[in-house]
């Protein structure tokens, strides 16, 4: 029985020098595909978020200025990236 067609999505970002060595290196690393391996990061984000949110930790990590961290940013300083 022939399977049914999975939807995909493809976006464009630009990272920085960095940020593509570190996908280089995890890429080689782990052996996943760029897509994978966005969506496993992804995945680990959100259950960070997650046990973070549970716990009521605060972060101070770039951008996050001593707020939980369950608290994405609002739509309106999202264009400032």
């Amino acid at each position: 029985m022939a399977t049914a067609p999975t939807p995909s999505f493809n976006f464009h970002a630009r990272i920085d020098c960095d940020t593509e060595e570190r996908r280089r290196r995890l890429q080689e690393r782990t052996g996943l595909s760029a897509p994978r391996l966005v969506r496993e990061a992804f995945q680990e984000l959100e259950r960070h978020l997650n046990l973070a949110s549970e716990s009521g930790t605060t972060t101070s990590g770039p951008g996050q200025s001593g707020r939980t961290i369950n608290k994405l940013r609002s739509p309106a300083s999202r264009g400032a990236d």
